[in-house]
């Protein structure tokens, strides 16, 4: 932006003039910031964006000022730091000086520190809370770890299929009897812990099962044990395989 010419002057008379001047009009172009107290905002920096790729940065003063020289026919942008004035329109038309006076509602420096202080306090906060909650939950998950829960095998067809009494037994064929199931429920929530025909308690842990009826199906699976409440195995009478001779 510095643009300086000599321009010489021919001899006038018993005169000889020698002077400088600029090739191109310029603009002095003034931001003043005043907060609502009509106190001078000092230190707020500011951008200006030629249309020609340059950029300058200015800093208001003590008097709350920041002055440019800008080419009068080039359009620019002037960015604050807070992104609070969008646009200026500065006529061209011959005038010595013009003054516009935009109001606009934004934060000072040490409005907009101390909200960002603020925020950064509240996520702390909200971060604490959720370390608080995690732990309470760690917590009563651990106590139901320590507590039994109550499995309830039975079988399950819409159309009350039967395949003869199905015997369970724990992990393998190989394992433990855990009962019998004779009777076939339509739906998937089955019986109540009373009417349960194979029922027993398990710990926190993953088990496997094998089941196996009188007219030669059999069924695998596994399940999963959390601590405490119920725990409802379905042996879908339309999932048994016929075992081989």
């Amino acid at each position: 932006l510095k643009n300086e010419r000599i321009i010489n002057i021919g001899s006038r008379g018993y005169s000889t003039f020698s002077s400088k001047r600029y090739t191109y009009r310029f603009t002095e172009f003034t931001l003043q910031f005043i907060n609502y107290q009509n106190k001078p905002v000092i230190g707020e920096e500011i951008l200006t964006l030629l249309a020609s790729g340059d950029s300058l940065i200015k800093k208001t003063d003590s008097y709350g000022k920041a002055k440019f020289y800008l080419p009068i026919k080039e359009s620019f942008d002037v960015r604050t730091k807070y992104n609070l004035i969008k646009k200026f329109e500065i006529p061209d038309k011959g005038y010595q000086s013009v003054a516009f006076d935009f109001r606009y509602q934004g934060q000072s420096t040490k409005e907009y520190e101390d909200a960002v202080i603020q925020n950064k306090l509240a996520m702390i906060e909200y971060a604490k809370q959720n370390r608080i909650r995690d732990s309470i939950q760690r917590y009563n998950d651990s106590i139901q770890s320590t507590k039994s829960t109550m499995v309830i095998f039975f079988a399950s067809d819409r159309e009350f299929k039967h395949l003869g009494e199905i015997s369970v037994f724990d992990g393998s064929k190989k394992g433990k009897l855990l009962g019998t199931v004779n009777s076939v429920w339509s739906c998937h929530s089955g019986p109540s812990e009373e009417n349960a025909e194979v029922k027993f308690k398990k710990m926190k842990g993953s088990y496997t099962y094998y089941a196996v009826s009188t007219q030669g199906y059999e069924w695998e699976g596994s399940y999963n044990i959390k601590g405490g409440g119920w725990e409802r195995v379905i042996l879908e009478i339309e999932e048994g395989k016929k075992m081989l001779d």
